[in-house]
């Protein structure tokens, strides 16, 4: 099931430089930015598993030497398409997927001026805020 045919990857991309300098040309610098564009510049959906020998994390590939946390506002509209239900769920998810799409690991730290608790988030969600 490994096939590259599987994984979509029978499809031609730019090489891993190639992309690189793309992302750098056009200023795209959150995982976000690039999954929102991938699309029309014709880059994979799954860079790490495409470029996979090559792939040295989502800061070098996209050149921005730090990970970029979303604006609350941002965080907002994205959340509720993750589905999490609990903070504990976000807690135990942000390693492996929340952390690499630029969410914080402290939205209360992060957005100290807009957070006024999980609870209180959750309610603004669930009211579609």
């Amino acid at each position: 099931m490994n096939s590259p045919v599987f994984y979509g990857f029978d499809k031609k991309y730019p090489s891993y430089p190639e992309a690189k300098s793309i992302l750098h040309d056009l200023k795209i610098k959150t995982v976000l930015e690039y999954k929102s564009k991938r699309k029309v510049l014709n880059l994979p959906s799954t860079p790490d598993q495409y470029y996979e020998k090559e792939w040295e994390g989502w800061p070098i590939f996209l050149d921005n030497g730090f990970r970029k946390i979303i604006s609350y506002q941002e965080f907002l509209k994205e959340f509720p398409k993750l589905g999490i239900k609990t903070s504990t769920e976000y807690i135990k998810r942000y390693p492996t997927e929340l952390k690499q799409l630029g969410f914080p690991s402290q939205p209360n730290r992060s957005y100290k001026n807009e957070w006024a608790g999980w609870k209180h988030f959750f309610n603004l969600i669930n009211k579609g805020y």
